[in-house]
């Protein structure tokens, strides 16, 4: 078998195996996901009765959606190979369990029943039979939960739901009920039948009727009254025992005759071991059914009509593979298409190119972060790919960016929120300490606000209520007098600047926070010291320029210890005029001043500066 069944599911190791199917584990490459496929076997492709039940199974499965029963996720046909995809369970069937432990102490196994029966009910308020409840059909997971599979027989009850058919007898024997194993009619209460010879198998170890022959066990279904479970395992209480036994009685209508009916008496039996609860069975109908069953068993041409059906059945399995093979000869021959490539087309243009070329079209929607709404992400089969009318084109839209509500933050611890932040798979972009009533390390607001839309990757902003205290008032002390008053206070010195002031130098002048604001904890506080006024140096000279043109560019520069300082620029107006030039400086002693026209060197000078009077 190809390893991959339609360019999607890449098939792994084979877990699983029965009468007409084989189970893999796979990986589906649309949904990102590990998934079971059950594939029909080759030598069943063309027996139209096999591949009818494969198909009833993902029909009936298909109805129903519990958790307790496997689910069925599609169906689909890769050349000859037929398959269903399902959900894949992680652990073992009931039957490994059973072997691996010997048998399931009651308690345990009475809740494993009860899951079993609310599958089972939920099949049968779908009108659906399962007829194949048996250990190797439920599976339990890794965390213990209990999932019912396998619909391989099942029938709606409205059908003509026997056990035999065209000849062969379906299920398995030791989980018959009578009537299947008669070949009668089988109905909600043969599964009731099947599901009470399970919880048998769990608390004894073993089933209740074993033979060498599948004959001599359907036989004893119908003939022989069960071992009590309570003999062969004295753990098992006597009101667990009287409703196995209600659960396996011959006559149908001496059973329970729903599911929600045997769950509440196995209720019972947890709270009343003791027993005494369950309704006595009716001995004498029991006896005129099992006459009925030997006498349906015995009739001498029984056997030849299976015979006859058996001839028919290969007849008609002759013909229809003739006419199989015949018309996929024929498509393959004059009616293969090529399939377009429809990706990034609106899903309107592609369904309409679908359509032109005769197929049907199914459509599934997927987030996508770079393509818009309502445009095709993906399409099965792909392009350039062989298809024939009327197969079915798989297109999936983009839904655009995935969307989700914010979540409400407020009032969470800091480490909450993160936590929940992260869930959401969202980003932590800043956290802000704030002064807030509420206690310190709660959220007391955010960005973006609660129930406002995101999307996966969006960035989030917390505001957290922060420890404060009062800023103590720094002016007039010195800088090691305010250092010493802010860390009492619980704040850190922050920067120092100095302004020229008429205060004593070296004393603070000014704060950044003022005193008895309210500031977060840790947070720097900057201070202002006074600086005494310098002294200035004067000096006054005029120079003669000429100007070639109106609007020429005069500055004139001193030259400083840390280089040349501009200190007057203006534009001149055209012709020879004086100038005055009022200078200062910081540096005492004669400068070097120079005058530029137009970024030329014009006049240098050396002038002496003074102090100001």
């Amino acid at each position: 078998m190809d390893r991959v069944l339609s360019d999607r599911y890449e098939l792994g190791e084979q877990i699983g195996t029965g009468g007409m199917a084989v189970v893999f584990e796979a990986y589906d490459r649309v949904k990102d996901r590990v998934v079971a496929i059950k594939a029909l076997r080759s030598e069943f492709n063309e027996d139209a009765e096999f591949v009818r039940r494969f198909d009833m199974e993902a029909q009936a499965a298909s109805k129903m959606s519990h958790p307790n029963i496997v689910a069925i996720y599609g169906v689909g046909q890769d050349g000859d190979v037929r398959y269903i995809v399902m959900e894949y369970v992680r652990g073992k069937t009931l039957k490994e369990v059973i072997r691996q432990s010997g048998r399931i102490k009651p308690e345990r196994a009475v809740q494993i029943a009860l899951k079993i029966l609310a599958a089972v009910d939920c099949a049968h308020r779908s009108h659906v039979v399962h007829r194949d409840i048996k250990p190797q059909n439920i599976l339990v997971d890794v965390e213990g939960n209990v999932k019912v599979a396998d619909f391989g027989i099942a029938r709606a009850t409205n059908a003509a739901t026997q056990t035999y058919a065209d000849g062969n007898v379906l299920g398995s024997v030791h989980y018959f009920s009578p009537e299947q194993a008669s070949g009668q009619v089988a109905d909600e209460k043969s599964d009731l039948y099947s599901v009470g010879v399970v919880l048998y198998e769990m608390v004894t170890g073993e089933v209740p009727f074993d033979g060498e022959t599948p004959i001599s066990i359907a036989l004893k279904h119908v003939q022989e009254a069960p071992r009590s479970a309570r003999s062969i395992e004295p753990s098992v209480s006597k009101g667990l025992d009287e409703v196995i036994l209600k659960s396996l009685d011959k006559e149908a209508s001496c059973r329970y005759q729903g599911a929600a009916e045997m769950a509440a008496d196995l209720k019972r039996a947890i709270r009343t071991p003791r027993g005494g609860f369950v309704d006595k069975p009716n001995i004498y109908g029991r006896e005129r059914l099992i006459r009925q069953q030997m006498a349906s068993l015995g009739k001498p041409g029984f056997w030849a009509k299976a015979r006859v059906w058996v001839i028919a059945v290969a007849s008609g399995a002759l013909l229809f593979l003739l006419v199989y093979y015949g018309s996929q000869l024929y498509r393959q021959l004059f009616l293969r298409i090529e399939m377009p490539n429809l990706k990034m087309y609106d899903i309107e243009h592609a369904v309409a190119n679908v359509e032109a070329l005769g197929l049907e079209h199914v459509i599934q929607e997927r987030h996508n972060d770079d393509v818009r709404l309502g445009y095709v992400i993906d399409q099965y089969p792909a392009a350039g790919e062989s298809v024939w009318p009327g197969d079915r084109v798989q297109l999936t839209m983009s839904k655009g960016k995935e969307k989700l509500m914010m979540p409400k933050l407020l009032y969470m611890t800091r480490s909450k929120a993160v936590k929940l932040i992260e869930e959401h798979d969202l980003i932590l972009k800043d956290v802000i300490l704030d002064i807030s009533k509420q206690p310190p390390g709660q959220v007391v607001s955010q960005i973006p606000a609660p129930n406002e839309w995101v999307k996966p990757g969006d960035e989030v902003t917390l505001h957290i209520s922060g420890e404060y205290a009062v800023v103590p008032s720094l002016i007039g002390y010195t800088v090691d007098e305010a250092r010493t008053l802010l860390i009492a206070s619980g704040f850190p010195l922050g920067d120092i600047t100095e302004q020229i002031s008429t205060q004593k130098p070296g004393l603070v002048i000014a704060q950044t926070i003022a005193e008895g604001d309210l500031a977060l904890l840790d947070t720097k506080i900057g201070i202002t010291i006074s600086q005494q006024q310098p002294t200035t140096y004067r000096a006054q000279t005029a120079v003669v320029v000429e100007a070639t043109q109106a609007g020429v560019m005069l500055s004139c520069r001193i030259e400083e210890a840390a280089g040349e300082r501009e200190v007057l620029s203006r534009e001149l107006e055209a012709g020879r005029q004086e100038i005055l030039l009022n200078l200062d400086t910081l540096e005492p002693g004669t400068h070097t001043v120079r005058v530029y026209l137009d970024g030329a060197l014009s006049i240098e000078k050396q002038i002496e500066f003074v102090e100001e009077e």
